[in-house]
């Protein structure tokens, strides 16, 4: 009976972490668009060249994009893991070859700091 409890209570667990990521990505989705583009929509965005300055690369441009992409590096595996894996995007500024924007990371610190 008491390992029939235990697996309950874990299952819980798991289902409590799943929702605190849930809500961890809809946070994220929601930080601040570059303030120096003109969004047309969602793949397309209007940008003077003066605000590329040495990384003419749009996905580093594109805050909305970055989003989504360290969403997708933290949802993969385990819930439990979530904080180490932003924790590590904010510390290197990067996640494998995609490099992540100066503001993007300081929204990531503000998101993190909440908890």
């Amino acid at each position: 009976m008491k390992l029939a409890k235990a697996l309950t209570s874990i299952q819980d667990i798991q289902e409590q972490l799943t929702h605190i990521v849930t809500e961890l990505n809809s946070i994220i989705l929601t930080l601040p668009d570059n303030p120096n583009i003109q969004r047309k929509n969602d793949n397309c965005f209007i940008m003077n060249s003066k605000y590329l300055l040495n990384n003419w690369g749009v996905f580093y441009h594109d805050y909305k994009s970055q989003y989504k992409a360290i969403i997708q590096i933290i949802s993969s595996g385990e819930p439990q893991s979530v904080v180490n894996k932003l924790k590590s995007i904010i510390k290197d500024h990067k996640h494998e070859k995609l490099k992540f924007h100066p503001d993007v990371i300081k929204n990531l610190k503000i998101v993190l700091l909440r908890r």
